[in-house]
């Protein structure tokens, strides 16, 4: 007897299969709004390299509040992250773009 006849009929059948795969294509990725507050919360306990990383997909996914976060921490810096206005302005932009209302920095136009 081979081992493909001692399979249950089960484990063979299209249904079988289709649940299998089913459960794999199931497991849906994070809203950005669920990313943005992942981020708050490792922001939270100093984990900001790794808040950033969800901020950026959170923005991507078209979170403002997200991209405006971003703009602060660039802004003012953050734990280990340097301030860096390029980057802080860029954010702020897109934050602006998303709906989010942004404060103009002085002497910009």
């Amino acid at each position: 007897m081979n081992d493909a006849a001692a399979a249950p009929a089960s484990a063979k059948s299209p249904k079988f299969l289709a649940s299998l795969i089913g459960a794999f294509v199931a497991e849906k990725s994070p809203t950005p709004a669920q990313l943005y507050e992942k981020a708050l919360a490792l922001e939270r306990t100093g984990q900001i390299a790794e808040a950033i990383n969800l901020l950026q997909q959170a923005a991507n996914g078209n979170s403002g509040a997200a991209a405006k976060r971003l703009g602060e921490i660039y802004a003012n810096g953050s734990g280990n992250v340097p301030r860096d206005a390029k980057l802080s302005a860029r954010w702020f932009s897109v934050a602006a773009t998303l709906g989010e209302k942004v404060a103009r920095a002085k002497g910009s136009v």
